[in-house]
């Protein structure tokens, strides 16, 4: 059955899809792209909440999305951008806790490959990627039980 929250979230993923090409693209996230997510946060997260253990999950997926990449700008001293940071806490927001931590881990590990590779093939030391695809594929895979 198709829920409210299937809906939504669906939409949220093609709209990270279309976000995900302008930041190859530009290389940047605007705040205004980050607004337009709102509504799918306070959806996503009021079908989702059943105990107050549940508000407290998205409160810390919120926290955690966005500190570990605030912590990891402030350690390549600018090597992931302010936008990534706000969209991850978003997305925390409306994954919770673990299932933040899991797009984290999924998007490190294939940036990671996907960087390897094109660092081999091109020879390019100064190598800038786009960390909004990769954000999506982990949020994309958290989706995965609800389809």
């Amino acid at each position: 059955m198709i829920t409210i929250r299937t809906v939504t979230e669906l939409l949220t993923l093609g709209y990270l899809i279309a976000l995900s090409v302008y930041d190859i693209r530009y290389k940047r996230v605007t705040n205004t792209s980050l607004l337009l997510l709102l509504p799918a946060v306070f959806l996503i997260g009021i079908t989702k909440i059943r105990s107050v253990g549940d508000i407290l999950s998205f409160l810390l997926g919120g926290l955690s999305g966005g500190g570990i990449l605030l912590a990891a700008a402030m350690a390549t001293k600018g090597g992931i951008g302010g936008g990534d940071i706000k969209l991850m806490a978003l997305l925390g927001l409306m994954a919770g806790l673990y299932d933040t931590l899991f797009i984290l881990m999924t998007a490190s590990v294939l940036a990671l490959l996907y960087g390897t590779a094109k660092r081999i093939v091109t020879h390019d030391k100064n190598l800038r990627l786009a960390f909004v695809p990769f954000l999506t594929l982990g949020y994309a895979a958290t989706l995965i039980p609800i389809l």
